[in-house]
C-alpha cells in the first residue's frame, strides 16, 4: 500500500481486485456486482471476536463533562440556597418579618454616580447651546462669536422683541 494514495483511490483498487479492505474497526469484504457497484458484508466468523472501536470526538466529550460539572454545581447551589433560605426563613419568622427573595442579588457599583451623570448631561446641554449661539451669531450673522455670550447683546435682542427699539 502506497502511503500517498488517497482513500478513494485505495478503495477503487480494492474493488477492482475484489480484495478484502481493512476498515479501522472491522474487516469488510467487497463483492463486485454487475454494473460496477459493490456491497459491503462484514465477516461472520463466530470464532473471531472483533473489537469495534467507536470514533471519539474529544471536544464533544469535554463538553459533555463540562455539562455534567455545571449540572452538579447547579444542584449544589440549589442545595446551599435551600439551606440558606431555611435558616433565613427561621430567622425572619423569629423577627416577625417576611422574606422577599432567596436569590443573591447582583450589586452593581457604578463608576460614575447618577447625580454626577445628571450634572454632566446638564453641562453638556449648556455647552452645546453656547456653542450653537456663538456659531449662529458669529458665522451665520454679522457679529463676533464672543458677542453672543455678552448680556448687552441679549438685552438688545429682548428690546427688539419687546418693541422698545
Amino acid at each position: 500500500m502506497n502511503p500517498t494514495e488517497r482513500p478513494d483511490e485505495l478503495m477503487d483498487r480494492h474493488r477492482k481486485q475484489g480484495a478484502i479492505a481493512m476498515n479501522e474497526n472491522r474487516k469488510t469484504e467487497l463483492n463486485t456486482q454487475a454494473g460496477g457497484r459493490s456491497t459491503r458484508r462484514p465477516e461472520t466468523d463466530p470464532a473471531k471476536k472483533t473489537r469495534v472501536l467507536r470514533a471519539s470526538n474529544a471536544a464533544a466529550d469535554r463538553e459533555k463533562l463540562r455539562a455534567i460539572e455545571r449540572k452538579r454545581q447547579k444542584e449544589a447551589r440549589k442545595a446551599s440556597a435551600a439551606e440558606a433560605a431555611s435558616t433565613r426563613k427561621s430567622a425572619v419568622q423569629k423577627a416577625g418579618k417576611e422574606e422577599t427573595g432567596t436569590h443573591k442579588r447582583w450589586v452593581r457599583i457604578r463608576l460614575i454616580p447618577i447625580w454626577l451623570r445628571i450634572i454632566i448631561v446638564l453641562f453638556a446641554i449648556i455647552a452645546a447651546a453656547a456653542l450653537g449661539l456663538m456659531f449662529g451669531y458669529g458665522v451665520l450673522g454679522d457679529g463676533k462669536a464672543t458677542d453672543a455670550l455678552k448680556p448687552d447683546t441679549w438685552k438688545h435682542i429682548l428690546d427688539i422683541i419687546g418693541g422698545k427699539e
